[in-house]
């Protein structure tokens, strides 16, 4: 099984997130950066935009098949799948 971390920690390290910001301050923030960014022509933003994810993006790609597999193994343990009946369950008697 992979490693679990802590959300900010994954994202801004493995730079799929450019940044984290506190809950109140995310619309003005999202706002200031989507007018910076609409300022960079389309096709110079989407080139360099791939040029440094490419590689993070093919790990994760070439990663996939194993990570399925290790994710299915668990999901199939007995005590996983006693679990998740237990969550479905109550989901079940929430919604009525």
């Amino acid at each position: 099984m992979g490693h679990v971390f802590a959300t900010i920690v994954i994202f801004v390290s493995t730079g799929l997130v450019d940044k984290v910001t506190d809950l109140d301050s995310v619309v003005p923030e999202a706002m200031d950066e989507l007018t910076r960014l609409s300022k960079i022509p389309q096709p110079a933003f989407a080139i360099t935009k791939n040029y440094f994810r490419n590689d993070k993006i093919k790990k994760l790609r070439d990663s996939r098949e194993r990570e399925v597999t290790e994710m299915v193994k668990h999901v199939q343990r007995p005590d996983v799948q006693k679990s998740i009946e237990r969550h479905l369950h109550n989901l079940k008697l929430r919604k009525k």
